[in-house]
């Protein structure tokens, strides 16, 4: 576990700094103002998680948000674009 955390690690920072297309999933349950996403590579409950910071943007909403932190399965980014309309849920 700790080698597969060490790597998961690696990935996530080999990301920071770029563009990536989020989809906004909704609030986050742990911290107030930040809404959670996830990436294309991102699975829904398996992998981890995008913090965002920035502009609020409804489930479903894909943005274009820079990432700025790596952690041991988790990113944080700032939404840099909005898309101006949800995806329906059929996509999600």
């Amino acid at each position: 576990m700790a080698a597969q955390a060490r790597i998961a690690e690696a990935k996530g920072r080999a990301w920071l700094g770029s563009l990536q297309g989020v989809v906004v999933d909704g609030p986050s349950p742990d911290f107030p103002d930040v809404q959670c996403g996830r990436t294309a590579r991102h699975a829904p409950e398996v992998d981890g998680t995008v913090y965002l910071r920035g502009p609020k943007a409804a489930p479903g909403t894909l943005v274009r948000a820079r990432i700025l932190e790596a952690f041991e399965h988790d990113l944080t980014a700032e939404i840099v674009e909005t898309a101006e309309e949800p995806w329906p849920a059929a996509h999600r």
